[in-house]
């Protein structure tokens, strides 16, 4: 069972998430939430070493459609459902790959 904490945890997280999705910088969600920018990197971004150990499973490449991304992946998590702890199944996608996967519905 999840706690109210982390339900509005979760429901401020998504919040961020559909405004940076709509193409907002950083500071602009922070400012619209009222909120530091490091608050809105720390709550999108998955940590740099877990970054890492995805973008070295999935070989640099968008795991979708197979593109080489250099550093400019995109992390979705493979379960349904919001992310609150970054402890789900993440994969590596391109910016092409990864919206649509909002826009069908599906939540980091």
């Amino acid at each position: 069972m999840i706690s109210a904490y982390h339900t509005k945890h979760i429901d401020i997280r998504q919040r961020a998430l559909a405004m940076w999705l709509k193409g907002m910088t950083f500071t602009a969600v922070a400012r619209a939430m009222g909120v530091s920018r490091q608050w809105v990197h720390e709550m999108l971004v998955p940590p740099k070493d877990l970054r890492q150990f995805i973008y070295n499973q999935a070989g640099g490449k968008c795991q979708d459609c197979g593109v080489h991304l250099g550093r400019n992946g995109h992390y979705h998590s493979i379960d349904d459902g919001p992310i609150d702890d970054f402890t789900k199944p993440l994969i590596l996608l391109c910016l092409a790959c990864h919206r649509p996967k909002h826009d069908k519905g599906g939540c980091l």
